[in-house]
């Protein structure tokens, strides 16, 4: 469920009447994690950077969310289309998106 929590977070953020926030990586910043929605998730980042270091090709945003399509498949959920393509942004949205 972290992993999973992770990728909701992140993707969670995206405001449709912006076009702005959404699963771009930005989770990953000590900012973004500071937001009280986002606790505990610092652990599920942790977790998944030596994994992510063997796939230098792979943006954030891209890694996060597909962490999140392997967590809904191994604990029994449906199999979801992965689709890459994100690119990493360096500023996270302001907190209270979710």
């Amino acid at each position: 469920p972290l992993i999973l929590r992770l990728a909701w977070h992140s993707a969670g953020t995206y405001d449709v009447n912006t076009k702005t926030g959404g699963p771009f990586g930005t989770i990953r910043h000590p900012a973004e994690l500071a937001h009280g929605a986002n606790n505990g998730l610092d652990i599920a980042v942790r977790l998944l950077e030596p994994i992510k270091e063997q796939f230098p090709v792979l943006s954030y945003a891209d890694f996060y969310q597909l962490a999140g399509v392997v967590a809904v498949e191994v604990t029994g959920g449906p199999e979801i289309p992965f689709h890459p393509g994100r690119e990493d942004k360096t500023e996270p949205p302001e907190e209270g998106r979710l």
